[in-house]
């Protein structure tokens, strides 16, 4: 996805308008060049990171490099396995 984000012209009176809006006002998705965002369309992997990683990156506090962003701790920690880690 790597459009203009201004006019997205498959989204209008649409019932996800205002949820891809605020998502394109806030940077993670961009639409195709053609001017749709193409709804119905599957998301490659590729996509996918993409957005993922910018909305890590949304409010500029993560610093990614720093080493406790690397070593989240969940409640059912004990049951990963070693190679999981």
């Amino acid at each position: 996805m790597s459009a203009n984000t201004a006019t997205l012209s498959d989204i209008d009176g649409e019932w996800y308008e205002m949820a891809v809006s605020s998502a394109t006002e806030a940077g993670f998705v961009n639409g195709y060049e053609d001017g749709n965002f193409r709804p119905n369309d599957f998301v490659s992997r590729e996509e996918l990171a993409v957005m993922l990683s910018r909305m890590i990156e949304y409010d500029g506090s993560a610093d990614l490099n720093a080493p406790e962003n690397h070593s989240i701790q969940f409640i059912d920690s004990k049951d990963v396995s070693e190679w999981g880690y």
